[in-house]
């Protein structure tokens, strides 16, 4: 009953958390002065790893690796919500990495499940993603320090990101 529980918990908190997660990315990206989306992907993140870590528990033999694997997917979260509340000088590249991470993290969950037999395919999130997030965070880092602008801010006082 509580595994079954656990199994709806995280399932749902999931596919909130893909679901969310680009925004709460995008945001980061543009340093979007509200933070509900980073907020929202970290907790959902949050109710993941908690819940993975129970459905371990009760088939420990099998499952085990669930809670280094949530762990870590929380890790990124947590430095994400860390970088976007501090707001030190490059923490939107920082955002944009750390939630980029845990997104990549629940992205490479899906395909594991989705296609179990297919151990190639659990890499395309790590191999598409880390560039994307790279490049993303350096563009982001780059626009927030150039002359001129003010956390990527221009004259219009709109944010600008420029690929």
């Amino acid at each position: 009953m509580i595994g079954d529980l656990a199994l709806v918990v995280h399932v749902a908190a999931g596919a909130a958390a893909l679901a969310i997660g680009p925004l709460a990315i995008r945001n980061a990206a543009l340093g979007v002065a509200e933070h509900r989306a980073g907020d929202v992907l970290h907790g959902l993140v949050a109710v993941v790893c908690l819940s993975a870590s129970v459905l371990a528990v009760f088939d420990w033999s099998r499952l085990w690796f669930f809670v280094p694997i949530a762990a870590g997917s929380y890790a990124f979260a947590l430095r994400g919500h860390h970088a976007s509340r501090r707001r030190r000088h490059d923490w939107r590249a920082v955002s944009v990495r750390a939630y980029g991470g845990a997104y990549i993290a629940l992205t490479t969950a899906l395909i594991v499940v989705s296609f179990a037999g297919t151990p190639l395919l659990w890499l395309l999130p790590t191999v598409v993603g880390v560039p994307a997030f790279h490049l993303l965070a350096h563009r982001t880092a780059t626009n927030a320090s150039a002359p001129g602008s003010v956390e990527g801010r221009g004259a219009s006082g709109r944010t600008r990101l420029h690929w």
